[in-house]
Order: C-alpha cells, then sequence, then structure tokens
C-alpha cells in the first residue's frame, strides 16, 4: 500500500472578486503543515478559510501566492491528479445510476486505467462503508445516511492517501451523524489516509481528531493547534466523560479569542 500524504501550505494567500462589492480576502500568507497518516480537524467560522484550504489541497484551486505541496515519502506530488478523495457537504449522487454506478464514477473519469478492477474496488468500498447489498439500489430508495455513505465509498474506491471532507454530516441527523464519525474515523485509521476534515462542531472536531486546528475569522489565521489528549481507539463513552468536556471548552475558548 502506498504511503499517506503530508501537506505542506507556504504563504498560501486567496482572494475572490474585485468588483464594487469589493475584494475578499479569504488567505493571506497561511502557513500549515499536516502530518502523514494524521486526522486533522479545521475548525472556525463560517467565511474564514477552511473549505477554500481542501480545494487547494485537492487541486480544485490554486492559489495567488505560496504554494501547496503534497508529499508521499519524501517525493513531491501534484495536487492535480494526485491520491486524492474529496467528500462534499451533500452526498450528489446521480439520481438515474444505481449507488453501485455512482461509487464507480471516478474509473469512468479517469478512464478506467489499466490494471485496475472497477467492479472489486467497487464492492470493497461498498462493504467498507457496510452497504455491500445495496449497490443496485437508486439514490431515491437510500436515507441520507445512506447517501452520505455512498459519497464516502465513492472517494475511497480509487485507494485516496488523502481524503479531504467538507462539512460531509451537517446535514445529517444527529444520532446518524455519530455513527458516520466512528465509521470514518475507523476507516481513517485503517485504510492510513491523512484526513483533513473541515466542521463547525466543536464536539465533532474533539471526538475525531488527532489534531485541531482552529481559524480566526477572514482571513484565516492559526489562533489554535491542540494535539487530541485521547488515545487512538475511541469509544462512544468518550464523549460525556470530564477530559472530553474540557477538551471541547479549550477549543471553544481558542474560537472565542479567536473572533474577539
Amino acid at each position: 500500500m502506498e504511503s499517506a500524504v503530508s501537506v505542506q501550505f507556504e504563504r498560501v494567500a486567496r482572494r475572490f472578486g474585485a468588483g464594487s462589492a469589493g475584494e475578499l480576502v479569504v488567505l493571506d500568507g497561511l502557513d500549515l503543515a499536516v502530518e502523514a497518516g494524521s486526522f486533522t480537524v479545521l475548525l472556525g467560522p463560517s467565511g474564514c478559510g477552511k473549505s477554500t484550504l481542501l480545494r487547494l489541497a485537492a487541486g480544485l484551486d490554486e492559489p495567488e501566492q505560496g504554494r501547496v505541496r503534497l508529499t508521499v515519502d519524501g517525493t513531491e506530488r501534484s495536487p492535480v491528479g494526485g491520491p486524492t478523495g474529496f467528500v462534499f457537504q451533500e452526498a450528489h449522487l446521480l439520481p438515474w445510476r444505481t449507488l453501485a454506478e455512482n461509487v464507480a464514477l471516478p474509473f469512468e473519469l479517469a478512464g478506467r486505467p489499466g490494471g485496475e478492477d472497477p467492479a472489486r474496488a467497487v464492492n470493497e468500498a461498498l462493504e467498507r462503508v457496510g452497504l455491500g447489498a445495496f449497490g443496485a439500489r437508486m439514490p431515491h430508495e437510500l436515507s441520507g445516511g445512506m447517501k452520505m455513505r455512498g459519497s464516502l465509498a465513492r472517494a475511497l474506491v480509487c485507494a485516496p492517501r488523502l481524503f479531504l471532507l467538507d462539512e460531509p454530516f451537517g446535514a445529517l441527523d444527529e444520532l446518524t451523524r455519530l455513527r458516520l464519525d466512528d465509521e470514518l474515523r475507523r476507516l481513517a485509521k485503517e485504510l492510513r489516509m491523512t484526513v483533513l476534515f473541515v466542521t463547525h462542531s466543536i464536539q465533532e472536531a474533539a471526538y475525531l481528531a488527532d489534531r485541531v486546528i482552529v481559524f480566526s475569522p477572514r482571513p484565516a489565521r492559526v489562533v489554535g493547534d491542540f494535539a487530541s489528549p485521547f488515545a487512538p481507539v475511541r469509544r462512544e463513552e468518550l464523549r460525556f466523560s470530564e477530559p472530553f468536556a474540557r477538551f471541547v471548552g479549550s477549543l471553544h475558548d481558542a474560537l472565542v479569542r479567536g473572533g474577539a
């Protein structure tokens, strides 16, 4: 298995718009290093630049200044076409395709690279997210949580080393969200991926992360950098413990200070 990816944002700047409404400075000289194999959560107010960082890491956008470096075993890789999976805020399954056909879409877009076995990879990805028996279902036959699992499977099907998730569970009910948090952390460790996860939920950040980066309002600057005090294997009872409450409090305080 290929090693996980480290990510470095070096003096990255990104601005939007220059019309009558004025220029929106989202990132301005931001430095951030993400360790290979880590589960890093980006926490901050709306519009501070968290999603922009994910798009830059995926090669879906480019910085106006600075650079983004992806490195595998000391070798630099381009974000464009790199070993990356991206999960958006909504599942975005194509309604006219079965779940299995939706999960297979990355292979089609890549022209089914030689040596791949798309059908086997699709089945394995669906099994990993607990949907092995649902490949023939259409999206309208799936619950919201199942659709998001399908989106996870589609992002996993090409065995990414870097997994980028932009508030993927924000629209789900609380119980489904908690279950998917557990599932995602299990998958990340099992597959040894580097994960960058954006959320507005302090509790979700505290539970999922190996490391939490707290940002100020835009232009984003790092106002808190927290290593998780918890063991790699997380249990549901952790959410109700005193150490967890203290960690949530520390993240909350950093958010408040950063917005001052």
